[in-house]
């Protein structure tokens, strides 16, 4: 006996139940690189404009792009990475995201046009959205229940965690305030 299947069950994943905390750590851990884009540029900004200012008549303009970009990318692009992590497979996805991801995130200190860091900072946005997307789809895929909404919650508190970290780190460094051209008004 033969069975036919329609296009919609076929394109269907199958659910299944996450094999331990690994799973939960590492999607944490890729929805944490969200916040992390946006924390980690903007101590740089003053620095972006004394450079770029005299240099680039739009400065005042693309300087904050740099940093608002890659959520504008994330909005437009979460649609077309969701269709896209169906089509190639969410773990798929998220290996070559997060791959783009290292990349993108640290081309932009190789570049010396302030248009062009804004382009990669935009194409950066891209990678985060497909990071999101498919961190956010495999924990529907893995989790069930209470525990999936624990799993849903739990990146917020972490990326809050993450960044705050990082902030604590960046300000303990010794003379990383008073070298910075960012004065936090503590020293």
């Amino acid at each position: 006996m033969t069975s036919v299947h329609s296009a919609s069950t076929l394109a269907t994943p199958v659910a299944r139940q996450a094999t331990g905390r690994r799973e939960g750590l590492v999607l944490m851990l890729g929805s944490s690189l969200t916040i992390m884009g946006a924390v980690m540029i903007a101590p740089i900004l003053p620095k972006l404009g004394a450079e770029f200012g005299p240099l680039n008549p739009r400065a005042d303009l693309l300087v904050p792009l740099a940093v608002t970009g890659p959520a504008l990318a994330i909005a437009l692009c979460a649609p077309l990475a969701g269709w896209l992590a169906d089509r190639v497979g969410r773990k798929a996805l998220l290996v070559i995201a997060t791959l783009l991801y290292a990349v993108l995130g640290a081309v932009p200190a190789l570049l010396g046009d302030l248009l062009s860091i804004v382009a990669v900072r935009l194409l950066f946005g891209v990678a985060e959205a497909a990071v999101m997307t498919c961190c956010a789809t495999l924990i529907a895929d893995y989790w069930q229940g209470e525990e999936r909404l624990r799993y849903i919650n739990r990146p917020s508190a972490w990326s809050a965690r993450c960044s705050s970290s990082w902030a604590v780190l960046w300000a303990s460094t010794p003379g990383a305030c008073r070298s910075s051209s960012i004065c936090c008004r503590c020293c």
